[in-house]
């Protein structure tokens, strides 16, 4: 999932989301899967080696991970 925010790839982020279902709660993918990605995004900008408009589109698709996931996330109190 980490590769795919990384590629920017929605499609490879959706996929990895649905598999993570079936084994994971929507907090836990969401921070170790999609934020660990973005994590890895910001060391690689913080370096040199992207630029804004990769961080851009790796941020879409992190989010195109989190809209799936916000039917299953728990209500808060």
């Amino acid at each position: 999932m980490s590769d795919a925010i990384v590629s920017c790839k929605k499609d490879q982020v959706l996929a990895a989301v649905e598999k993570a279902r079936g084994e994971l709660e929507a907090p836990d993918i969401i921070e170790n899967g999609l934020a660990a990605g973005m994590n890895e995004v910001g060391t690689l900008f913080e370096r040199g080696k992207l630029f804004l408009p990769h961080v851009m589109m790796a941020a879409e698709a992190m989010q195109a991970g989190v809209d799936e996931l916000k039917d299953d996330m728990p209500e808060s109190s």
